[in-house]
C-alpha cells in the first residue's frame, strides 16, 4: 500500500503523524472484452490490427491478448464463398479463441478492425461487459499515530482558517480522506461504520471538512 502515500489528498497531511492508512472504497470502471475465433496463421496480425485500435490495453502495456487451441466447425450453404471448405461439406478447422479488452470509447474502432482484417466471410464474435476496479480507492481511511486537535489538522491543509471559525475542536486519530465535490450520506455512513469522526475532502480549489 505504499503507493497510497501518493494519493493526492493525503499529501495535505504530515506523513510524521500517519500511522497507517487503509482504503475503504473504490470505484469500477466499465471495461469490454472481444472474443473472437480464427486460424492460427492470421492470429497475429488480427492481434496487431485490434491493438491499433485501441484493445489490449491493460496499463502501462498493451497488445495484451489470452488464446487457445480448439477446433471449430462450419458448413458452407448456398451462395457463400468459404474461406476454407465446400459448400454443403463439414469443415473441422483448427482455430484460436482470441481475447482482448477495451475501454467503451474504443469499442466500435476495435470491432472495425476485427471485421476488416478477419479472413473469413462470416466472422464469429462475442462482446462481454465487465467492471474493472481503479488502482487508487476514492475514500481512504487515515489512522493517526496520536491523536491531534482538529485545529491543528485544518490549519496545516488551509493557512487562513483561523481556530475561533471553528465550531468545534475536539481531538481526532482516524480520519476519512477523499477527493469527492459534495460529502454525501454514503461517505457518512461509511466514516461511522469504520468509527472516522472527521471526513477531509481535498480538491483542486478547495478543502471541504465534515465532523461526523
Amino acid at each position: 500500500m505504499k503507493q497510497l502515500y501518493n494519493y493526492k489528498p493525503l499529501k495535505v497531511l504530515d506523513k510524521t503523524y500517519i500511522e497507517s492508512i487503509i482504503p475503504i472504497k473504490y470505484e469500477y470502471k466499465k471495461r469490454y472484452k472481444i472474443v473472437t475465433y480464427v486460424p492460427l496463421e492470421y492470429v497475429d496480425k488480427l492481434t496487431f490490427e485490434m491493438g491499433n485500435a485501441g484493445a489490449g490495453i491493460i496499463g502501462n502495456y498493451d497488445l495484451c491478448s489470452f488464446r487457445i487451441k480448439g477446433l471449430g466447425t462450419y458448413r458452407p450453404l448456398e451462395f457463400t464463398k468459404p474461406f476454407k471448405g465446400e459448400q454443403g461439406k463439414i469443415s473441422f478447422e483448427e482455430e484460436i479463441r482470441l481475447e482482448m479488452e477495451c475501454a467503451p470509447s474504443n469499442l466500435d474502432e476495435v470491432l472495425n478492425a476485427l471485421l476488416e482484417n478477419h479472413p473469413y466471410e462470416e466472422v464469429a464474435y462475442e462482446v462481454y461487459e465487465f467492471l474493472k476496479r481503479d488502482k487508487i480507492p476514492s475514500l481512504i481511511k487515515v489512522i493517526l499515530n496520536k491523536p491531534i486537535k482538529l485545529s491543528h489538522i485544518v490549519k496545516r491543509i488551509k493557512k487562513d482558517v483561523k481556530e475561533s471559525d471553528l465550531v468545534f475542536n475536539p481531538e481526532t486519530k482516524n480520519l476519512l480522506v477523499c477527493e469527492i465535490q459534495e460529502i454525501d450520506e454514503e461517505t457518512i455512513k461509511l466514516a461511522i461504520k469504520h468509527k472516522c469522526n472527521l471526513i477531509i475532502s481535498v480538491l483542486k480549489n478547495k478543502i471541504i471538512f465534515k465532523k461526523v
